[in-house]
């Protein structure tokens, strides 16, 4: 089967390649002015860029106007979660609306909703949506505050209590809008699991104000995968700023205001009383099995009854998208929480939440408590004795509560929350239970380095006392007043003022940075953060939210993200990304890569964290190979992809691991290299290491400073691959080409399971027509890989280029020789970037190998080399580095008269280049390239 091309080339090659090839296309504007997003942690962005994919670009802009008056056209570029943007574009209107509802009823996948200044009604949007690489994205245009939503879409239908209301969609993005009166919720967002069997999931939330709404100023319930921040929720009358229920996963808040609300600045309850009722329904609903449980005492059921009664009946497994009563995989940083709680709850209130990292939050001058854990109560209610329902394995380090009074204690751990870890945070409140452990909580616990005012421990039989001893590097027995003395300008003003049409820093808000004489600013035992609340570099070991500072509010950093929104007349934050519109199923061993409950986290299984070690060491692009030969030594070598960089032998590195017998000048077992993506892991086969390795290579797994290695096991074997193999980003998952199959040669993958072992080998290629297969690359940001595939071994006649997810579906042909008349032999193909959704591949296009790519949706590829300033005949095994430049192996170069194979850096339209290795012979069996910001 062949499918047609849908990847999208990078910005720099829309100009060039797009002229060429006469495709009419959006124009690409000049390159934005600096954006303004502050920094993240590297481990969020890393899981924000691997799990939301973003467009490149918009297939269609659709314009909604009260008076129907748009402009012809726009420019704009697509929102980008972690990185700055490239380039504007600018788009035609398609099509004019009056009201966002009909606007939205016409949005396909890839289509951006503008709306203009004005007051309008929400939207009703039901089992639709965009999906990855393709959202739908509604952009209020204008000043932040000059698009308002206050309205719902049809104020006749008794149900539609909120204003923007969707129910079991997916893959949308709502931006610079404010949200005001609603009833219930602002936004309201649910899979409505019960009736479908579904979530919704993929929702983005960026730059919004929603406040005086009457219930929630955003509610998601049956929700996944979601992102809320840079926004302001004020005002919800009865309950919470934000709401998260219904077993939602993997949710990012971060750099949110969440000021002054009845109850929770931030709810997340997963809702196990909920979750058992909704998987009831569920089963009532689609089957009318409910294994003898009736209505009236589903609410003294557990909820593992009622998913023993669904098993039984052998319908699917559901994987992430069911109602398991647990929300695993928040991040929730870089907040402010203040003036909330007056009806109770906490600034942060926490159910039957775990695996998540609560951390760089301010949170101040709360009436009830600040960060509370807890299990809605489900012990209780079922009459148990305890709760699995608990709050399990959270980290929560570096945030600052301080209250002088309110109704409950600054940090709760209650109703058998346990496995915690509790480091490095300022705790005041003048309570006897500041710090409470209660409720048989407490098992499992590490807390140390912290500043509590006072702590209690109660009902918690399992746990010794703790903080106390000095070992623990913890501060408590002090008063609020000799608390706020540590602060640069403590107080409890509002953070930001509501007097406008969107929230402005407060001038006289309070400043908690540390004094730095403060003692508290030298107690944190190590820094497991890069970047403070305000997204400053941390340094030093102070403790809470804030680094010291003298006098600091930090007006310019946190302005970034309250009072300077980037405004979406002048370019938004974009970056390219794979268009990978297919997805996992939803039983493959691979859907934890990323989301592995533990994985590289505090708190996990420490076996795995020796060999997943948490890195965030900036790496430079960066390009291995091998040299041919024993005249050329045949060493692996890496090598910085900048002009005059000195290679590295890798195999003198390994030496100091595993040393060789015979001449040290001259490599007699290592076969070859390639690096992941992210620059921090080398795939080798080697030899070494194990005498199962000693005459038939096998393949190993090191960390970037080759410190330490892993002969890879899988199936209970050491791995033989039979020929060049790739490494993810992470050092997660490995493709392989061996035999074995149904094929000469198979590709195959395994993946690092969540206890450091690696799953049995997954085939890839079972469904090929093809009985070759090889040189796969893994592609970034997509759990895909591209390979060669063919009816002959290395690369012959009629070698096409194939692709595959990596639990073996949706196996296709993306290129042959037939597309384009490129020759007999297509291969070496690259998609490995971090910004680049093209792929470039070798070809032997009129007598003379080349590197080329393909673009977009077309049945031909242009080739890059003729578009500079040279005639690169005989360019092979191309890679493509991080930033998009392509290394490549020049074959008999002008002056190199051995005829060697050199090592080549060009820029992605062939623009311009240097040479990196002359004078020796680079094996032409593949080269890697990889680096960048790891985690990225």
């Amino acid at each position: 089967m062949h499918r047609t091309i849908i990847w999208i080339g990078i910005a720099a090659l829309l100009g060039a390649i797009i002229t060429l090839m006469g495709i009419t296309a959006p124009t690409a504007a000049q390159a934005p002015l600096p954006d303004s997003i502050p920094p993240g942690e590297p481990d969020t962005e890393s899981l924000l860029d691997l799990h939301f994919q973003l467009q490149n670009y918009y297939n269609h802009v659709l314009c909604v106007s009260g008076d129907g008056s748009c402009p012809a056209d726009v420019t704009v570029t697509v929102p980008n979660l972690t990185a700055p943007a490239h380039y504007q574009i600018i788009y035609p209107i398609q099509d004019t609306f009056t009201t966002i509802q009909a606007a939205a009823d016409t949005a396909q996948p890839g289509d951006l909703i503008l709306i203009m200044p004005g007051r309008y009604a929400g939207v009703e949007i039901e089992g639709t949506g965009g999906e990855d690489s393709a959202y739908i994205h509604f952009l209020g245009w204008g000043d932040p505050g000059s698009v308002i939503v206050d309205a719902p879409a049809d104020p006749e239908k008794s149900y539609l209590r909120h204003h923007f209301y969707f129910i079991d969609a997916h893959h949308y993005i709502i931006q610079n809008i404010a949200f005001e009166g609603a009833e219930g919720a602002g936004v309201f967002v649910s899979g409505y699991f019960s009736a479908t069997g579904h979530f919704a999931h993929h929702f983005i939330f960026m730059d919004l104000y929603s406040h005086d709404n009457g219930t929630w100023g955003l509610h998601t319930t049956s929700t996944s995968s979601v992102v809320i921040q840079d926004s302001t929720f004020t005002g919800s009358r009865e309950e919470h700023g934000v709401y998260i229920s219904g077993s939602g996963d993997h949710i990012f808040i971060r750099r949110n205001v969440f000021q002054g609300n009845a109850a929770a600045g931030l709810q997340v309850n997963a809702d196990p009383q909920t979750a058992t009722e909704e998987l009831f329904w569920w089963l009532h609903n689609a089957t009318g099995d409910t294994c003898g449980i009736s209505e009236d005492d589903v609410w003294l059921t557990e909820w593992q009854t009622v998913k023993d009664c669904y098993d039984a009946q052998g319908l699917p497994d559901l994987g992430l998208f069911i109602e398991d009563g647990i929300s695993t995989g928040l991040r929730i940083e870089q907040n402010v929480i203040t003036g909330n709680g007056a009806a109770g709850g906490a600034g942060i209130n926490l159910a039957s939440v775990t695996w998540s990292e609560v951390r760089n939050n301010l949170i101040y001058g709360n009436d009830a408590a600040g960060i509370a854990c807890w299990d809605n109560a489900y012990a209780a209610e079922k009459e148990l004795a305890s709760s699995r329902f608990g709050c399990y394995s959270l980290n929560i380090y570096h945030n600052t509560i301080v209250d002088e009074s309110g109704n409950r204690g600054a940090l709760i751990l209650n109703q058998d929350a346990r496995n915690m870890w509790v480091y490095h945070n300022i705790i005041v409140r003048d309570r006897f239970d500041a710090y409470e452990i209660t409720g048989r909580s407490g098992a499992g616990l590490t807390s140390f380095g912290n500043a509590y005012s006072a702590q209690w421990i109660e009902d918690s039989p399992d746990i010794a006392q703790i903080d106390t001893d000095p070992d623990a590097g913890s501060i408590t027995g002090f008063s609020v007043s000799e608390a706020l003395d540590q602060f640069v300008a403590p107080g409890f003003a509002p953070w930001v003022l509501l007097d406008g049409a969107w929230p402005g820093l407060n001038p006289d808000r309070p400043d908690y940075h540390l004094r730095p004489a403060s003692a508290w600013a030298t107690l944190a035992q190590n820094q497991a953060l890069q970047y403070d609340l305000l997204g400053d570099p941390r340094g030093g070991a102070a403790i809470g939210a804030l680094n010291p500072a003298a006098g600091s509010k930090g007006d310019t950093a946190l302005a970034r993200f309250i009072s300077n929104i980037p405004h979406p007349l002048t370019p938004s934050p974009s970056m390219a990304r794979e268009n990978q519109v297919m997805s996992l199923r939803q039983d493959s061993p691979f859907l934890h890569l990323g989301w592995g409950k533990g994985v590289g986290g505090i708190g996990a299984n420490q076996d795995l964290v020796e060999k997943i070690p948490r890195q965030t060491a900036i790496t430079p692009p960066t390009i291995t190979y091998r040299l041919a030969g024993d005249d050329y030594n045949g060493h692996i070598y890496r090598v910085v992809a900048e002009p005059g960089a000195e290679p590295e032998s890798l195999t003198l590195a390994l030496d100091a691991l595993a040393p060789r017998s015979g001449d040290p000048a001259i490599n007699t077992v290592d076969e070859w290299v390639n690096i992941s993506p992210d620059g921090q892991w080398l795939l080798i086969s080697t030899e070494r290491f194990d005498p199962e390795c000693e005459g038939w290579a096998c393949l190993v797994l090191l960390p970037s400073d080759v410190s330490r290695y892993e002969v890879i096991r899988a199936g209970g074997a050491v791995i033989h691959a039979e020929g060049f193999s790739a490494v993810g980003r992470g050092g997660r998952i490995i493709v392989y080409p061996a035999s074995g199959g149904p094929h000469a040669v198979d590709l195959w993958a395994i993946a690092r399971a969540e206890d450091g072992t690696w799953s049995d080998p997954i085939l890839l290629t079972g469904d090929s027509p093809y009985n070759w297969h090889g040189h796969p690359a893994i592609n970034d940001y997509g759990p895909s890989s591209t390979f060669d595939c063919g009816d002959a071994a290395y690369g012959q006649e009629v070698t096409a280029i194939c692709s595959v997810m990596h639990d073996g579906s949706y196996f296709s042909v993306d290129l042959t020789p037939e597309n384009g008349e490129l020759g007999t032999a297509l291969h070496h193909p690259s998609r490995a970037s971090l910004a680049t959704s093209a792929f470039v591949f070798e070809a032997d296009w009129g007598n003379t190998e080349r590197i080329w790519i393909a673009l977009w949706d077309m049945d031909q590829a242009q080739f890059i080399s003729t578009l500079g300033k040279e005639d690169f005949t005989n360019d092979n095994s191309p890679c493509l580095l991080p930033d998009d430049r392509i290394a490549s192996l020049w074959l008999n170069r002008p002056g190199n008269d051995p005829g060697y194979h050199e090592l080549k850096v060009m820029e992605p339209d062939g623009s311009d280049y240097f040479m990196l290795v002359t004078d020796s012979d680079v094996l032409d069996t593949g080269l890697g390239c990889g680096g960048g910001l790891a985690g990225e």
